[in-house]
C-alpha cells in the first residue's frame, strides 16, 4: 500500500514537472513576442499636437520644413540669437534634438535658455512627432540628425 501511495506521488510529481516545463518556457516566449510587438510605443512618446510656438516666449522663430531623402517633411524651429556675436563672425547654432516623448512644442524653455546664452537654434521633429506625417522608424533617431546640417551656419 505504502509502495502504491509512493508511485502514484512520483508520477503526480512528475507530471508536476512535465507541466512547469512546457508552461514557463511558453509563457516566456509569449513574453518576448508581446515586448517585441510593444517595443516602439514603449520607447517612443510622440504628440501629434503642437501645443505652442516659441512666440508665447517672446522669442522670435521661422518656422522650417527639411524634406528627408525619402520625400518625408520634418517640421522644426530657427531660432536665431538674439544679438549677433561680438567677433563679427555669425553667433553659434545649436542643432536641438528633442528626445523621444512628446514634440518641439514642449521644449520651449529651453530654446528661450539657448536664446539668452546667445545662441541660434535650430530644433526639429522626428517622424511621426507634431507635424511631420511619416511614421517613425527604428533608424529614424539616426538619420534625421543627418539632415539639416548642411543647413546650419558655419564659423
Amino acid at each position: 500500500m505504502l509502495a502504491v501511495a509512493s508511485d502514484m506521488m512520483r508520477r503526480g510529481m512528475f507530471k508536476r514537472i512535465v507541466s512547469y516545463l512546457i508552461v514557463i518556457p511558453a509563457a516566456f516566449v509569449l513574453l518576448c513576442l508581446w515586448l517585441r510587438w510593444r517595443k516602439p510605443s514603449m520607447i517612443y512618446y510622440p504628440d501629434r499636437q503642437l501645443e505652442a510656438t516659441p512666440d508665447v516666449a517672446g522669442l522670435s522663430y521661422e518656422n522650417v520644413f527639411l524634406t528627408t531623402l525619402d520625400g518625408v517633411h520634418i517640421n522644426g524651429w530657427f531660432i536665431p540669437a538674439k544679438t549677433p556675436a561680438k567677433t563679427g563672425q555669425p553667433s553659434p547654432t545649436i542643432l536641438f534634438l528633442h528626445g523621444n516623448a512628446r514634440n518641439i512644442s514642449h521644449r520651449i524653455e529651453k530654446l528661450a535658455v539657448f536664446h539668452q546664452l546667445g545662441v541660434s537654434v535650430l530644433i526639429i521633429d522626428y517622424r511621426g512627432y507634431a507635424a511631420a506625417k511619416a511614421r517613425r522608424t527604428k533608424r529614424e533617431p539616426i538619420a534625421t540628425p543627418k539632415l539639416p546640417m548642411t543647413t546650419l551656419p558655419r564659423p
